[in-house]
């Protein structure tokens, strides 16, 4: 890898502080001219400490036709492909984008399918050696200083899908979590708010009907002032 300095368009260049040998030169420089570059150590993109938490990176998930089949997998040389019924793939569809889920779907999808993958790399491990997904667990083990190739041969294939996923159980369950406790705080606001609009109703009908009560009575003890003070006035004609 290297990086360039590259004229966008053609100059005349002088500089004042050329050595006395070339004072007073210039040079035509047309565009596309390079005038400084560096080179820089090569970068290998496997080593990145992230690489096995973009799941879209090196798995598909696909609708099957039929709306009652269980999940199936196949791994291909660029991804592991996983196909799941129309139903499945629908619940999925709708869940897959919402940040606090994705564990939980990684753990119910993508763990058993790694699971049955390593299993089936026990049997044959040279068959998906060159593959491009298979750099992704192989990097995060390397990374450990240990070797994916001997692991899958000696390790229960459970234990390593779970190692090499980050144990994608525990965030599970912590998603699960934090998704219930979001539910439960909302229900709780509702209820606080269904709460206290009952109450201000009840306290509106309250004031409501004593006003009413002022406004009858006021209306009374206005009449009665009105009515005595006809009498008086009939009495001193």
């Amino acid at each position: 890898m290297a990086a360039f300095i590259v004229l966008r368009r053609d100059k005349n260049f002088f500089c004042g502080d050329w050595n006395e040998d070339f004072d007073g030169l210039s040079f035509d420089l047309p565009k596309g001219s390079i005038l400084a570059y560096k080179n820089f150590p090569p970068l290998t993109l496997a080593e990145d400490p992230n690489l096995f938490k973009n799941v879209g990176s090196i798995f598909s998930v696909y609708r099957k036709l039929d709306d009652d089949s269980p999940l199936e997998f196949n791994a291909t040389p660029q991804k592991i492909k996983i196909g799941l019924n129309s139903k499945d793939y629908a619940l999925y569809r709708r869940y897959c984008d919402n940040p606090t889920l994705q564990p939980i779907l990684n753990a119910l999808i993508i763990l058993p399918v790694l699971v049955a993958l390593f299993n089936d790399l026990k049997q044959d491990p040279q068959e998906h050696e060159s593959d491009a997904w298979f750099l992704s667990p192989a990097a995060a083990y390397r990374r450990r200083k240990l070797n994916f190739k001997e692991l899958l041969a000696s390790e229960d294939s459970l234990a390593l899908a779970q190692s090499v996923m980050g144990l994608p159980l525990t965030k599970a369950l912590k998603s699960f979590a934090a998704a219930f406790d979001d539910a439960a705080e909302t229900v709780k606001q509702i209820k606080n708010r269904f709460f206290l609009r009952q109450c201000a109703r009840k306290i509106f009908t309250r004031n409501f009907f004593l006003s009413a009560r002022a406004r009858l009575s006021a209306t009374k003890n206005f009449a009665a002032a009105l009515k005595n003070f006809c009498g008086t006035s009939k009495t001193e004609a």
